[in-house]
């Protein structure tokens, strides 16, 4: 039963890097382009600044 609660999908494992990388490049100050092509707004606004 805890294995089976525990675990984790590719989609999840998707989101959590993602999460990771935004947080990163925030940290960093440097660009993140996303799987889509666009950048975070966020990004744009530290670049901006």
């Amino acid at each position: 039963l805890v294995r089976r609660a525990t675990k984790v999908t590719p989609g999840q494992i998707l989101e959590v890097e993602e999460e990771i990388d935004r947080s990163f490049a925030e940290r960093e100050g440097s660009e993140l382009v996303l799987p889509g092509g666009q950048e975070p707004l966020e990004i744009k606004r530290v670049k901006d600044n």
